[in-house]
């Protein structure tokens, strides 16, 4: 609502809704962009997963960020399993590269992926 009324202000009339559908639409493209442009290796990631409630229903959340705790990655998946977690340093390192080290909490999973 807050964009419709500054561009409102600026003589373009555009409802709330339209705005909301550019973001759904724009959003995922921008960022595809922008990871293109940010592909670089890192020296040290942290990767760590948690449980969060999303509608009633309990999914797992890994995470992965840099050095300077810039976040890399996420993805959320259904279940926290060694499939899960080799999927998810596999999509990092064809993000970013193979980095130098990784931290994590040692998570089972996590470890398992790690070695593969």
């Amino acid at each position: 609502r807050d964009i419709s009324e500054i561009l409102r202000e600026r003589g373009v009339n555009v409802h709330h809704s339209t705005v909301y559908r550019w973001v759904q639409e724009y959003a995922p493209i921008l960022y595809q962009i922008w990871k293109k442009k940010h592909k670089k290796a890192y020296y040290k990631w942290r990767i760590d997963e948690t449980y969060i409630n999303i509608k009633g229903k309990w999914n797992y959340l890994y995470r992965a960020i840099d050095a300077e705790g810039h976040t890399l990655d996420i993805w959320l998946r259904k279940q926290r399993d060694n499939h899960s977690a080799y999927a998810f340093i596999k999509r990092l390192i064809k993000q970013f590269g193979k980095s130098q080290k990784v931290i994590t909490d040692q998570a089972p999973s996590t470890k398992v992926a790690m070695a593969k």
